[in-house]
């Protein structure tokens, strides 16, 4: 299940997306997600692992795909970036 949140820092809107496999049937879900949430100023996404055509896609919204992070829920690992990267929530999902 991809899960996100979207946070701030100073004036900056950062969205977070996690899902453990990102693979091809996951752009319609990441193109909705990113679409409606076109304020958002930079886009991270936090996988194990994402396909070619997944990255091809997040290539052009120019998020940052972190896959170093220690993943055990989606929901869990979200908070864990957000609290090494200084973060204050804004909604989540």
């Amino acid at each position: 299940m991809v899960s996100y949140c979207k946070f701030i820092r100073g004036n900056e809107i950062y969205l977070v997306i996690a899902e453990k496999e990102l693979g091809d049937p996951s752009i319609s879900k990441l193109k909705e997600i990113i679409e409606s949430n076109k304020d958002a100023s930079k886009i991270y996404v936090i996988t194990r692992s994402v396909s070619l055509d997944v990255a091809c896609y997040l290539r052009k919204y120019k998020a940052r795909v972190i896959d170093d992070i220690p993943f055990d829920k989606e929901e869990r690992v979200i908070e864990r970036f957000a609290k090494e990267y200084g973060l204050k929530e804004i909604n989540s999902f």
